[in-house]
This record gives structure tokens, sequence and C-alpha cells, in this order.
């Protein structure tokens, strides 16, 4: 549906189907990030993360911020 690429255009990062252990995460570890995944909120990838459902990432992400 093109939404990694408005994403990207805009310069968010998708990272999907991957371990939270693998080395892609450590370029993370500056940022704030959302997530759906608690496991990843756990270990801190991010230098602030939040939870949130699949499509509220999404919207963020497309957005660029989060609504509260």
């Amino acid at each position: 549906m093109g939404y990694t690429a408005i994403i990207e255009k805009s310069g968010g990062h998708v990272v999907g189907d991957t371990c939270i252990d693998e080395p892609c995460w450590h370029s993370f570890k500056d940022k704030v990030g959302i997530t759906d995944s608690p496991k990843c909120a756990y270990y801190r990838r991010f230098k602030d993360v939040m939870v949130a459902k699949l499509s509220d990432c999404v919207e963020a992400a497309i957005k660029g911020k989060w609504q509260w």
C-alpha cells in the first residue's frame, strides 16, 4: 500500500519481523520509538519508547507524530 515508502521518505524507519536482539536495532538507541511489541519496549532498544496497537504505530509513523 506504499506506507513503508511514505514513512522512510519522511525520515522514519520500519523494522519488521525480526528478533529484538538483532544488530539492526543498535542504530535506534538514541531515538524515540513506538512499537506494538511489549518485548521491544522492555528491552529498551530506543532512548524512549511507547507501546501501541500496530495500526496506531503505522498512523503515527505516516503523520510523523503521536496523537494522544
